[in-house]
């Protein structure tokens, strides 16, 4: 019953649309299988466990373009075996209006802007960072932006007004921020230099580059200093049994982001990536190990006078520093696939060299028909001992898939 009101509230919102052409309706439902690592300190017995191990994923996207609108409105739906209904959600990802004028080219609604180069970490993506090793994600959102271009035959500008937001487990803060790229085109090689800066202060400036070495191998990497940058981390001082959510949005000044990589592509379809990157937003190594060792210490008072409500309620908010974008500061990624003619088998390695932690991907998306894919995908924690990714709560999961799309 739910997905049918999911597909009536989209057609029955944007109907007049859909005699028009251009309108293509894109339907994807995912549902995963998740096992908890018994082992974890961050697994929490029942009726305290907020961990979800069955999940389901419904999304319905209407994208339609005529003349120079374009929009891309999309509801979901998900579910788990924590929850008993699936509550739809509705969403406008895309609504934006080009145009030209005074001899630039203009934006002016919201719009997904990627300005980054790489795969598994894009720091040039100033306006919204891009996760391609995101678990189910969900189609990307756009930034509500009025923006003005100018194209040469192998340079461009681009100047952006748009509204940033910063989400956390706690609250999602919104900024106006003002954005600018370069481009560069030079000796087989795209060049960019960014540049940001917000309605409090706070700056980014970057560049990078991407370069075809031969036919066969390319080599990408950029660069971009953040004047500050923030970390969902628990309050120093906090007691060891807090009695109120003792973490917070941690503040911290100058920072680097850095991601260097290469790729090779051979005639038979397959293709090699290696990545390695630094992100200093993420969790240190000594944060993730005050933080695993404060939750030993919180374990180690079951049995006592505490009450077990008090210490699995703890240690539920400290398993919110999985959520993060980026785990680990230091990371490399190993990225082998091919590309057929009507399926795309993937593996890829992430290792986190600080603590000998790593994920382990193995993906297949296969189409059936021209307007049918069905996706499939397995995921494994591991590591030494200790690391950070073998204390996931999560040991593995597997998730099916599968999407329609339909032109009219």
């Amino acid at each position: 019953m739910t997905r049918c009101r999911l597909c009536l509230l989209c057609l029955g919102l944007l109907w007049p649309l859909l005699t028009h052409a251009g309108v293509r309706l894109e339907y994807r439902a995912d549902l995963a299988r998740q096992q908890l690592d018994e082992q974890s300190m961050f697994v929490v017995p029942e009726p305290y466990r907020e961990l979800a191990t069955d999940t389901q994923q419904y999304e319905l996207l209407l994208k339609y373009t005529r003349d120079k609108l374009r929009m891309v409105i999309a509801a979901d739906a998900r579910g788990s075996d924590q929850e008993t209904t699936l509550p739809v959600q509705t969403r406008v990802d895309e609504m934006v209006l080009d145009f030209a004028a005074g001899g630039y080219e203009w934006s002016v609604g919201k719009k997904i802007v990627s300005w980054g180069v790489g795969y598994g970490f894009r720091p040039l993506d100033i306006i919204q960072q891009e996760s391609r090793l995101q678990w189910q994600a969900l189609s990307a959102e756009g930034r509500p932006v009025l923006s003005m271009e100018r194209f040469g035959d192998d340079d461009a500008d681009s100047w952006l007004w748009f509204r940033d937001s910063r989400v956390t487990p706690l609250s999602t803060q919104y900024r106006n921020a003002l954005a600018y790229q370069h481009y560069a085109l030079q000796n087989s090689g795209d060049l960019y230099v960014v540049a940001m800066l917000d309605e409090y202060g706070s700056y980014k400036l970057g560049g990078g580059f991407s370069q075809v070495v031969n036919n066969n191998i390319e080599w990408h990497g950029s660069l971009l200093y953040l004047s500050d940058y923030e970390k969902f981390i628990r309050t120093e001082g906090a007691a060891l049994i807090a009695s109120s959510d003792p973490f917070q949005n941690g503040r911290y000044s100058q920072g680097t982001q850095l991601l260097l990589g290469a790729s090779r592509h051979y005639a038979s379809g397959f293709s090699v990536m290696l990545e390695g990157w630094y992100d200093p937003a993420a969790y240190s190594i000594n944060e993730w190990g005050a933080l695993l060792t404060l939750s030993a210490q919180q374990l180690a008072l079951l049995g006592g006078a505490t009450p077990e409500a008090a210490i699995y309620g703890n240690l539920n908010w400290n398993s919110r520093a999985f959520q993060a974008t980026s785990l680990m500061q230091q990371n490399l990624l190993l990225r082998v696939s091919y590309t057929g003619e009507r399926w795309e088998p993937a593996l890829f390695l992430l290792h986190a060299p600080e603590d000998g932690g790593y994920i382990a991907n193995l993906s297949m998306v296969a189409e059936v028909g021209d307007s049918t894919r069905l996706y499939l995908a397995w995921q494994q924690f591991g590591g030494q001992a200790g690391s950070v990714y073998a204390q996931m709560p999560m040991q593995q999961m597997l998730s099916l898939g599968f999407s329609l799309a339909g032109l009219w």
